[in-house]
């Protein structure tokens, strides 16, 4: 999924023109040239096992990006024509710069990094029957990738690309009794518990997965449902997503037409999502969280979760089921808190959010 971000909505650029002294006339520069998208030059992946089809991939991303043009494969939307990805993951990768903002900005989704490395090299590859797993070193100082593939139709396709987590000296925390839900601002850890004022609030009531949440006066939502015959929004078990955020981000949202280009401002929208089946599939829904301690969400046994992309990079989640219905299992997100970027001027925002979190009410 998915940023990876930081909220902006200021129009600086049409600012500076409406308030710009008028100059006398001058010569009209020649315009510059419009750039456009490569060709997507790719060896044909038949035949390949994992480690080449990584290499390979990575070695044609590399060089897109690469060079005095400064293409971005992600910006041109040119990742389809490589034939290397999976529709659900081209369409996940799609969900997530539609949703967070320009692509190639931040958070490289492919790379995992700011920068353009020089190289990649596969380190080790994992297989089982019609699955595969590939550690990748970039010439990045301990910079390490974890990409899945599929073998489908013959051909080794990746699914999804994340960064590598090394675990910290004594492995994961220890289970701790449960706790009210705080929230976490700037490093991850547990802060103290903030009284926030939600205002009069507004429900937000699902009777079809039996839940409801108070989000704050001022804030809107957005849905977006799994649909027979249309392009997934995530995994095959997520069947919903709920954005929520403040006014002003809906409207800009909203008012953004096309796809985002290289200096669009980031809009990260807290989310709630709803998956069903097992526990198992719900938790093979996301990655492995780096940290996760037990809690409680207004009376429910719950999770909060770190999913940490770097020693500064997170993404804050809370992870509960359904009490009365075992199948159904909901994933709320904090984007914000994670970023310094984007926690810059929001901290009250990321504590309302933490706040509307233990309003999360299930029903019978």
């Amino acid at each position: 999924m998915n940023t990876l971000k930081s909220i902006l909505f200021i129009l600086v650029l049409l600012v500076l023109s409406a308030c710009a002294p008028v100059s006398p006339a001058m010569e009209t520069p020649a315009p510059l040239p419009t750039l456009t998208p490569a060709p997507v030059a790719i060896a044909d992946s038949a035949g390949m096992d994992p480690a080449a089809v990584v290499e390979t991939f990575y070695r044609w991303y590399i060089d897109y990006n690469s060079g005095p043009l400064a293409r971005n494969a992600l910006r041109d939307g040119v990742l389809v024509e490589t034939g290397y990805l999976t529709a659900e993951y081209l369409a996940r990768i799609d969900e997530a710069l539609a949703t967070f903002g320009a692509p190639g900005g931040a958070v490289d989704v492919i790379l995992w990094a700011q920068d353009i490395p020089d190289s990649v090299e596969v380190l080790n590859v994992d297989r089982e029957a019609d699955r595969a797993q590939a550690e990748v070193a970039t010439s990045f100082a301990g910079h390490k990738l974890v990409v899945d593939l599929q073998l489908i139709d013959g051909r080794w396709l990746i699914t999804d690309i994340r960064p590598q987590i090394e675990e910290t000296a004594g492995g994961p925390p220890p289970a701790s009794q449960p706790t009210a839900v705080t929230p976490a601002v700037g490093d991850g850890s547990t802060a103290q518990p903030v009284t926030v004022d939600l205002g009069d609030g507004q429900l937000y009531r699902n009777e079809e997965y039996g839940f409801q949440i108070t989000y704050p006066e001022g804030w809107a939502y957005r849905e977006n449902r799994s649909e027979p015959g249309q392009p997934p929004i995530g995994p095959e078990s997520l069947v919903l997503n709920v954005m929520f955020m403040p006014q002003e981000w809906a409207d800009a949202m909203d008012n953004r037409s096309g796809p985002p280009g290289p200096n669009t401002p980031v809009i990260a929208p807290f989310s709630l999502e709803v998956t069903v089946g097992s526990p198992e599939t719900f938790r093979d829904a996301y990655t492995v969280a780096t940290e996760s301690e037990p809690m409680v969400i207004n009376g429910v046994p719950g999770a909060r979760e770190i999913d940490r992309f770097s020693d500064t990079l997170f993404i804050l989640r809370y992870a509960v089921s359904h009490p009365g219905r075992p199948d159904v299992h909901l994933m709320l997100q904090d984007p914000i808190s994670g970023f310094p970027d984007r926690l810059t001027d929001n901290e009250a925002t990321v504590q309302q959010f933490a706040a509307m979190v233990e309003t999360l009410e299930f029903l019978d």
